[in-house]
């Protein structure tokens, strides 16, 4: 019941927390700039935010097919949230990868044994790798 109770209140610290460096963000930067600046993108904008999400999703989707007991996973939505929040981890910490990445570990191992929670986060990892690396090779 505590380990519950804890793990809810580092949710809504770190819900509180990303909003106020959002709100920090956008008032750092002003309104009026970024209001011109989403319609110098135009539909390009949403076009670009569609995608950022169905990127988030796909790579879901294949994190979910990497692993290797399809009776001990989470849900699909569940699954998402933890990509998201080591997504943001990664992102936003000095460590990158290797905190966010762990945190993902960590955070799965709640659902399913920690080395199929490791090896279906490597697995996901090296394909997403191989295939942008294969998209930027085309490019040129």
């Amino acid at each position: 019941m505590a380990h519950r109770r804890l793990g809810r209140i580092l949710w809504l610290a770190a819900l509180i927390g990303a909003g106020a460096l959002f709100v920090y963000l956008v008032r750092k930067t002003g309104v009026d700039l970024l209001l011109t600046q989403i319609q110098r993108f135009g539909w390009g904008f949403a076009v670009l935010f569609v995608l950022s999400g169905l990127r988030n999703v796909v790579r879901t989707e294949a994190w979910r097919r990497c692993i290797e007991i399809p009776e001990e996973q989470p849900g699909f939505w569940r699954l998402f949230a933890i990509r998201l929040v080591s997504g943001s981890l990664t992102d936003l910490t000095l460590a990158g990868p290797v905190f966010g990445e762990s945190a993902r570990v960590y955070m799965t191992t709640r659902y399913m044994p920690a080395s199929t929670s490791l090896s279906s986060i490597a697995l996901e990892d090296l394909t997403y790798m191989l295939a942008s690396g294969l998209f930027i090779l085309s490019g040129i």
